[in-house]
């Protein structure tokens, strides 16, 4: 049997927040833009994963600002500034 094709959208669609946002595949570290986010370690204690491409690409300064960023609850983030990496920002979660 065919899965039924879904006609009905759970959220409705918003067309100004789609020309806002994208999806998108591929290496966070060498985006050129506002800010990346680190979803993947809240501490970004981790060499392993998302946020070690981040912190080796950042350089050391972001490793030095690292303890004196204010732990999270879940659901809020902090933001970093992104040092050597192309964007200005790494919102840590």
């Amino acid at each position: 049997e065919e899965t039924p094709i879904r006609t009905k959208r759970p959220f409705p669609v918003r067309e100004d927040l789609n020309k806002k946002f994208a999806i998108w595949f591929g290496d966070i570290t060498q985006l050129r833009c506002d800010a990346i986010v680190n979803s993947t370690n809240e501490t970004m204690t981790s060499r392993q994963g998302t946020a070690g491409k981040i912190l080796e690409a950042a350089g050391p300064e972001l490793q030095r600002d690292l303890p004196q960023v204010d732990p999270c609850k879940t659901g809020e983030c902090r933001m970093t500034r992104g040092y050597r990496l192309p964007a200005k920002y790494v919102f840590v979660r």
